[in-house]
């Protein structure tokens, strides 16, 4: 028995998530300045349900993108944040 296919979107579903993508994007351009590419490719692998490995020198904004993004989503908390250093495993 074969599933029922799923209907499409209508309009209107779809220019209400644009709007919220654009909404949530800008808000977090707002908190980290310069940042756009990371910003655009942290949120399209949110919206397609990926992971993400941010890597780079302390005090480019990592952290704060992923407490800015939690807290835009009203998100309670980080469901896992790993930070890995040369001599130590941090998790949260």
């Amino acid at each position: 028995m074969k599933p029922e296919p799923r209907p499409l979107l209508t309009p209107e579903a779809v220019a209400a998530a644009q709007a919220n993508i654009a909404k949530l994007v800008g808000q977090l351009r707002r908190v980290l300045l310069g940042k756009e590419e990371m910003i655009d490719d942290v949120v399209a692998a949110l919206l397609a349900q990926g992971h993400v490995l941010l890597e780079g020198l302390p005090g480019l904004g990592k952290t704060e993108l992923v407490k800015a993004l939690s807290r835009l989503l009203a998100l309670d908390r980080l469901r896992r944040a790993d930070f890995h250093c040369t001599a130590r495993h941090f998790r949260l």
